[in-house]
């Protein structure tokens, strides 16, 4: 376990918390384990693209995902700019937030009770034209996420943060993160 500097045999450093590089034993996949809350990071320049993200997330437990951000750090961190993926145990929704300055604007959140658990695939795009969409894979697919009934809409289009440092994950124990987030058809920031 390690609380400091690069996660051995990974690309992400430790800001806080206890992570360790696991490994299921019966089919040798690795995935990164949060021990004690805290965050990881990586370096990220990408503002527009696709990302996949491969999350086991806990009943009662919360993530966030910075996928583009200025900063190694949470979304309301003072100064920070960039968009979080967020899952909320309470109310139980899932939210996407545009951050800036460290003051966090809800994009859209689903509707409470409507939070998923368990492992499951995320997929967020950003055109070239600043639309976002925010994906979860079912059995059949890609399905945008629904915001019915919650607040604001999936997809929306923003254009405040248009330049990214970091890709982070703020965990909680038991989250763990299969895979390595995936850059897909990026655009280059304009």
């Amino acid at each position: 376990m390690e609380t400091q500097g690069r996660l051995s045999n990974t690309d992400y450093f430790i800001a806080s918390g206890q992570f360790c590089l696991d490994e299921i034993a019966a089919t040798g996949e690795r995935f990164i384990n949060c021990i004690a809350d805290g965050i990881i990071y990586r370096e990220n320049k990408f503002a527009y693209g696709t990302w996949d993200l491969d999350i086991y997330n806990p009943v009662g437990i919360a993530f966030e995902v910075g996928f583009i951000a200025s900063m190694a750090d949470t979304g309301d961190a003072a100064g920070q700019d960039g968009y979080f993926w967020l899952a909320a145990p309470v109310p139980g929704a899932m939210l996407m937030i545009e951050s800036v300055a460290g003051a966090p604007d809800i994009k859209f959140f689903t509707p409470i009770g409507s939070m998923v658990t368990g492992r499951n695939k995320y997929r967020i795009t950003r055109s070239a034209t600043n639309v976002f969409t925010t994906y979860i894979q079912d059995g059949s697919g890609w399905e945008v996420v629904d915001a019915t009934g919650g607040v604001g809409t999936n997809p929306f289009t923003d254009a405040t943060v248009i330049t990214s440092k970091y890709l982070t994950f703020a965990l909680e124990a038991g989250d763990h993160i299969y895979k390595d987030v995936q850059f897909a058809g990026v655009v280059p920031p304009v």
